[in-house]
This record gives structure tokens, C-alpha cells and sequence, in this order.
């Protein structure tokens, strides 16, 4: 955010442009503001997750994509070029094992190559040593039949286990600022982005607000028993920062869905985002 505001610095009131950004969310807020220290830091996280939220729809319809969408992206380009890409590599391997003396000559220069650039001989190998390095020696245990091995087992890797789709990477449960307990790369199906984020987040920084001991919000955290949403504001700030208009009872249905779709969802926070997108006034501006 251009604007960061730590919790020792929120102020007990909202400025000017927070009132005319959200004037039916301060309105909801102000109708639960018990003026303490708790109302307070409830009211900021959520101005601050609108504000995020706000920042990510502009980037969405800027062409911007979600990092962790990227990455998935990138997961699904790289699973499509495996078969190619592994073909490749036992061409080439089997090319040197035709050709051994003419692949030796290329090899040895390549090598060559890199050791005036880099002062070092890159690849050592069984009959070698650091003193003694022929790099146009063919034959076994020689350059080529290193390379030609290691294509080998490079294209038998790709076939078996190619590093996509798999694993516990971030990348393949984080949406917006959700993330599931199950990986979405495997669904045809996903909630909206930013208003599926925003209303979990909302929703669930009511119910830290009005529990009796309110849990410890980090990042991971599922929606709690304790507390309530308070929908009036859920639904008001919705509205102000995404022009997406829901009744209260639409609001808890699409939250009781996403919940039973997904029993273990928690709140991840948002990913970053260049900063053109935020447009956040500096808190030493606001008064």
C-alpha cells in the first residue's frame, strides 16, 4: 500500500477521503462504533482490506494478473511443453551417441568457451580432473557420455514427475486473499476474486470484533464460531469499493456456500501489487 498505517498511529475518527470513498460503509460503521481502541482497529483493517481490494479489481481490469495465477499459468505452459521438451532431449542425446568424436569437438569448444569466460572448466567428470582436463576425450565416462546420460535422465525425469500440479506450493491454493485446503488448479469452477476475498475478510473481521475473546487474526486463520459478521457493514463496503451490491441474505449465502464448498478455507491476505494500482492517500495527509 502507498499508505501504511501500524496500529499506533490509526486515528479514532475517519478523514475526508475515507467518508467520500465509502459513505455507506462509515455510515454502517459508525452505528457500531462503541469508541474504543477494538472499534477502532476493526474499523481500519477493514477500510484497509476495501482499499486492497479496491486496488485489485483496477488491476484485474488492467490486465494484471494475480502472481499466484501466473504461476499456475506458468504450471499449465510448462505441462504442455513436457512431451516435446523430453522428446528433445533424447534426440539430442542420441545424437551424441552417433556422432561421439564430431559431439566431442562441439562439447570441448563449448566448454572451452565457458572457461574464458568464466575461468573454470564447468563440468568435471570420471576422467578428468581439476589439473588435467581433456574436454574433447570421447567414450565412456568422458563429456559427451556425461551429457548424453544426463539428457537421458533430464527427459525421464520430465515423463515421471514434472514439478507441476503437484507439491504443496502456495501458488496452487491461494486465490486472492483466500486460501483453500485443496488445490484450485484442479477446478474448472472459482469464486470471483476480489469479492469473494473481500467478503470473507470482512465477514470475518466482524466476528473478531464483537467475539467475547477475540482470536488472534494471522494469516491462516479459518472463520471462527466466536463473534458475528456485522452484514450491514460487510454488505455497505462491498458496495462502496467494488460497485457490487448484495442484500445481507445474498452476503451470508455466498459465504455459507464458499464455506461448504470448502470446509478448510482461511484468509491468506492479499498478494502485493505494483504499486501504480494503489492509490491510498499517505496517512500524513489525512488530517
Amino acid at each position: 500500500m502507498t499508505a501504511v498505517w501500524p496500529l499506533w498511529r490509526i486515528p479514532a475518527s475517519f478523514p475526508d477521503w475515507v467518508r467520500q470513498r465509502y459513505p455507506s460503509g462509515i455510515k454502517e460503521l459508525e452505528k457500531v462504533n462503541n469508541r474504543s481502541s477494538r472499534f477502532w482497529a476493526y474499523a481500519w483493517q477493514c477500510i484497509e482490506s476495501a482499499e486492497k481490494a479496491r486496488a485489485w479489481q483496477r488491476a484485474l481490469e488492467d490486465g494484471q494478473v494475480d502472481p499466484n495465477e501466473a504461476a499456475r499459468q506458468l504450471d499449465v505452459e510448462y505441462l504442455r511443453s513436457v512431451p516435446r521438451m523430453a522428446q528433445a532431449a533424447r534426440q539430442i542425446a542420441n545424437h551424441i551417441d552417433l556422432y561421439p568424436f564430431k559431439a566431442a569437438a562441439a562439447l570441448g569448444r563449448a566448454l572451452l568457451d565457458l572457461k574464458e569466460a568464466s575461468g573454470t572448466v564447468p563440468l568435471l567428470n570420471r576422467t578428468s580432473n581439476e589439473d588435467e582436463v581433456n574436454p574433447f576425450g570421447y567414450g565412456p565416462g568422458t563429456v559427451p557420455d556425461v551429457i548424453a546420460n544426463i539428457l537421458r535422465n533430464y527427459a525421464a525425469a520430465l515423463d515421471e514427475m514434472p514439478l507441476a500440479k503437484v507439491g504443496p506450493f502456495i501458488h496452487r491454493f491461494q486465490f486472492g486473499a483466500l486460501k483453500f485446503d485443496t488445490p484450485i488448479d484442479r477446478r474448472s469452477a472459482r469464486p470471483g476474486l476480489t469479492s469473494t476475498s473481500l467478503l470473507f475478510e470482512l465477514a470475518l473481521f466482524g466476528r473478531h470484533f464483537t467475539a467475547g475473546e477475540p482470536v488472534r487474526l494471522m494469516r491462516g486463520i479459518r472463520m471462527p464460531d466466536a463473534g458475528r459478521p456485522i452484514w450491514p457493514v460487510v454488505v455497505a463496503l462491498l458496495g462502496d469499493a467494488l460497485d457490487e451490491h448484495l442484500t445481507e441474505h445474498d452476503a451470508q449465502d455466498r459465504l455459507a456456500k464458499l464455506q461448504k464448498r470448502n470446509t478448510g478455507v482461511s484468509w491468506a491476505g492479499w498478494p502485493d501489487l505494483p504499486e501504480r494500482y494503489l492509490d491510498t492517500p499517505h496517512p500524513d495527509t489525512w488530517f
